[in-house]
């Protein structure tokens, strides 16, 4: 499923630099619609899952994209974990679990596995970075390089040594303290097609939340199929995707606050029809420590329910009450959106597909989108 937000946990060795390096877009060494390179490398490192064990990393890089299959050295055809980035997405399989991460954040975005001495790769990689001299690697011709210590946002790290292609900049070997990768086979000009950096998950692993529309999109509101409604029933979350149709997604007092824009613009809420998802904070210390209100027993959700249903009473529209904080939304508003107490308006088009999303802000801004889109599906 997807996973907004959600940094992914890699069960890789030495190439973990690659994917965990913080800054700007990645960078590589290789043109993104460069050749194609099939690498196999073997890892070791310490600490975690495969801590101590020898892994197989069997890679085809692209420019800044890469298809990464692990598994352990002793039994190579049996992949562990697959990761794919498309440069805008990344893909997660284990065994018969997969998940998809878009937006990545700077700071989690996989760096290239080529790198060029002065580029902004290796700068992150090996900052401050002094030339060896040769080596042969793989029957590769490289160049050596000292990467001092440097603070990688957890702390000090450590220094290292990495080895990469004369041809291509090609990382072919990385040795630190706690971990150990070479290249073992390389082979320049490998086949490539659609799918071999295809983000999508496989049918296959695909739950009730993967589904998709018509462009392999992910459909919005998947994580469950609905919630409860103020004034009692269920709100069905493929209701609201049979768009087009809008979704305010908050807390009380910022759903309120959009609603003041959003439904004279929509005939009350019409056309098209407006749906609130509403995340039942409570609005004080004093009441989210109110044992009447506890979500551990039905009584306390129930009477939660009927609270939240008489404060809303006079809103015009449906009103799905996402008891579960803001779970049934996640996929349209992110956790810190949540914390930081923001409100999110969302289109739907016909399709079930997200349109457009923007910000309580965003909408102050400026209602032309809104006003745009209103106008061409109504």
């Amino acid at each position: 499923m997807d996973r907004p937000g959600t940094r992914m946990t890699l069960l890789l060795g030495g190439t973990a630099l690659l994917l965990s390096a913080c800054g700007a877009h990645p960078v590589g060494g290789a043109p993104a619609d460069g050749e194609a390179v099939h690498v196999r490398y073997e890892a070791v490192s310490e600490g975690g899952e495969s801590g101590g064990l020898l892994q197989s990393q069997d890679v085809i890089a692209q420019g800044e994209r890469f298809r990464m299959s692990v598994s352990d050295a002793t039994t190579p055809d049996e992949v562990l974990q697959t990761v794919v980035w498309d440069g805008e997405t990344i893909l997660l399989i284990e065994g018969e679990d997969a998940s998809r991460q878009q937006d990545v954040p700077d700071e989690e975005r996989p760096t290239s596995f080529f790198l060029r001495a002065g580029d902004a790769a290796f700068d992150r990689i090996c900052p401050g970075g002094t030339r060896e001299g040769p080596a042969e690697v793989a029957g590769r011709q490289g160049t050596v390089w000292s990467c001092p210590a440097h603070d990688e946002g957890e702390g000090p790290g450590e220094s290292s040594q990495i080895t990469l292609d004369d041809a291509t900049g090609l990382l072919l070997r990385s040795v630190a303290g706690s971990s150990h990768v070479v290249a073992v086979e390389v082979d320049a000009g490998a086949a490539v097609d659609e799918s071999t950096f295809s983000t999508d998950i496989p049918s296959a692993l695909r739950g009730r939340e993967d589904a998709v529309d018509g462009s392999g999109n992910p459909l919005p509101l998947t994580a469950t199929d609905s919630v409860p409604r103020a004034g009692g029933g269920e709100l069905l979350l493929a209701d609201v995707r049979h768009g087009p149709s809008l979704v305010v997604i908050g807390e009380l007092a910022g759903v309120t606050a959009m609603l003041e824009t959003v439904l004279p613009r929509t005939h009350g809420g019409t056309a098209p029809r407006v749906y609130v998802l509403l995340n039942p904070i409570t609005a004080s210390e004093e009441e989210a420590a109110d044992p009447d209100l506890s979500l551990a027993t039905e009584e306390g959700t129930r009477k939660l329910l009927a609270k939240v249903s008489e404060q809303v009473r006079d809103v015009p529209v449906p009103v799905g009450i996402d008891i579960k904080g803001g779970a049934a939304g996640e996929d349209l508003r992110s956790f810190e959106e949540l914390m930081a107490g923001t409100t999110v308006l969302v289109a739907i088009d016909e399709s079930g597909a997200r349109a457009w999303r923007m910000t309580d802000d965003e909408l102050a801004r400026s209602t032309d989108r809104l006003d745009a889109w209103v106008a061409s599906n109504t």
